[in-house]
């Protein structure tokens, strides 16, 4: 199933732990969770809400974002 989803949606990144276990495709990149640079980058986001200022500012690359892959039938 997860070989699946990963040839389906094609991502550019996936966001795992270093001991997954999944193979992931030629040329996909691996953001890993258990990383002590991605700790330390997450550690400097901020825990508060958005201010209506930050909603409407344009995104960069910095921003956190996430993606979920559904089957579609969910609507």
């Amino acid at each position: 199933r997860i070989a699946y989803i990963l040839d389906d949606a094609d991502p550019m990144a996936v966001i795992t732990v270093g001991d997954s276990g999944v193979v992931l495709p030629a040329g996909t990149g691996r953001i890993l969770l258990d990383d002590t640079a991605t700790q330390q980058a997450l550690d400097a986001q901020t825990s508060s809400d958005l201010a209506d200022t930050e909603r409407r500012a344009p995104l960069n690359a910095g921003a956190p974002a996430y993606v979920i892959y559904t089957s579609g039938s969910t609507g």
